[in-house]
Parts: C-alpha cells; structure tokens; sequence
C-alpha cells in the first residue's frame, strides 16, 4: 500500500507538471500576432501536449487499478509442499510463486517482465516479484478441489470501447494486451479500438497485435459513418 500511494503521489505530480506546461504554453500564445500563431502552429502544438497529457492520466489511471484475483478454494484435499527454487533460469511452462498476489501461476512468456497465468487471470509482474516452484505440475501434485463449493467470480467488462488516440505504440501495446484479457473474461461478443489515423504507426501496430491472437477470432475498419479507417472492431473468441 506504502508503494502504491507513493506511485500514486508521483503520478500525480507528473500529471500536474503536465498541467501547468499546457497552462503556460497556452498563456504565451495569447500574446503572439496571428501571423506568428500560423508560423508556430500552435494548435498542433497544443493538441500535442493535451495528448501527452491525456495519456499520462490513462497510464496512471491503468498502473493503480487494483487486481483482481479469483478466491482460492477453500476446500483442499491435499496440498503440495513448494518446491525449492534452483538456480536456473525461468522458463516459459515453470510453475511460480507471485509474491505480490501470493498465488502460483504458470509462466507464459518471458521479456522485460513475466506473463503469469494465475487462475482465470494472466498477469505481468517484474522477474523479482516470482519464485520458481519447478515445472508443471503432474497430475498426482495437483492439488484436488471440491468443485460445487468453489465458483469462479465473474470479471468485471471493460466496456465495449477502448480509446488509444494520443497513446504512444508501446504504451498502447501494453494498454491493449491488458483490455483484451479483460474484455474476453468479461465474455464481451465485441468491441471498438480506437486508434486514430494520424500516421498510421498506432493502427499498424494494433492490426498486428490482433493478427493471429489466440482471443481474437476478426477484426476489421469500422464503417465509414463509424470512424472508418481509425477505428478497428475486433470480434472476440469463444470464451471456454
């Protein structure tokens, strides 16, 4: 909680650096002649640094939603002693501890942070927030559940809209991997992305994040009268 509030107060305060340099900037070019205003620009100058400031707020927005996690079952027949942590490196298939959700869950893959499937949940947690328990668990280490006493809670929809504009392509990968978790467990039929067209270097990327993803079963422009080319509907998979 101590780091969370810190983040928070850090957030804040870039959030409102932000602010008052959109403030300032506003102030001066008020005093400018409508022939400097059209040398400088300043409406672009100015949508530039309220989506900057936009997406500072969403960043903060996304890194202090709480988590959530299913609740474990209550009934256990049998349970399995963790697993002393070797040295070797993780790999994609191991069984981890999460210390920050106190949950195991299996790594799913492996960069700058770890994708862990805990539950109905994948979550990415920095590398030093696991522990390795071994690999996968066989079935005699499985620990056995009393399925009538144990129902899964239902995860809350994201909404049926997810607005990119302004968003930087790494940012906004990261932004957009985490709703479609979401938008899949909520059991959403659909959704709009909107991306804008601008250059095209956002909508590029998010066409190909979508292209061949395990949870996307289409994708497609909006029609014209919807946004056209700055928007992509995706139509989900299943859920199973």
């Amino acid at each position: 909680q101590e780091v969370l509030a810190e983040a928070r107060q850090q957030a804040e305060a870039e959030i409102e650096a932000l602010r008052d340099e959109l403030d300032a900037l506003r102030r001066r070019l008020k005093q400018y002649s409508p022939a400097q205003r059209e040398e400088l620009d300043p409406a672009e100058l100015v949508d530039a640094l309220e989506a900057e400031a936009e997406a500072a707020e969403r960043e903060f927005r996304r890194r202090t939603a709480p988590v959530v996690v299913p609740t474990k079952p209550k009934h256990r027949r049998k349970t399995v002693e963790p697993q002393p942590q070797t040295k070797r490196p993780l790999q994609v298939g191991d069984r981890v501890y999460v210390h920050t959700l106190d949950s195991e869950g299996e790594v799913l893959s492996l960069d700058d942070e770890v994708e862990v499937q805990v539950g109905v949940l994948r979550v990415r947690v920095k590398p030093d927030q696991v522990e390795r328990r071994g690999g996968k668990p066989s079935a005699e280490e499985k620990p056995e559940v009393e399925i009538a006493d144990y129902k899964a809670p239902t995860p809350k929809s994201p909404g049926l809209e997810l607005d990119m504009r302004g968003m930087r392509v790494e940012e906004g990968m990261l932004v957009l991997e985490d709703y479609i978790d979401r938008a899949y467990l909520a059991g959403l039929p659909w959704a709009r992305i909107l991306h804008g067209k601008g250059s095209g270097a956002l909508r590029k990327a998010v066409r190909e994040k979508l292209h061949g993803h395990e949870l996307i079963k289409d994708y497609k422009a909006a029609p014209r009268h919807e946004g056209g080319d700055g928007v992509t509907v995706v139509y989900f998979a299943e859920l199973v």
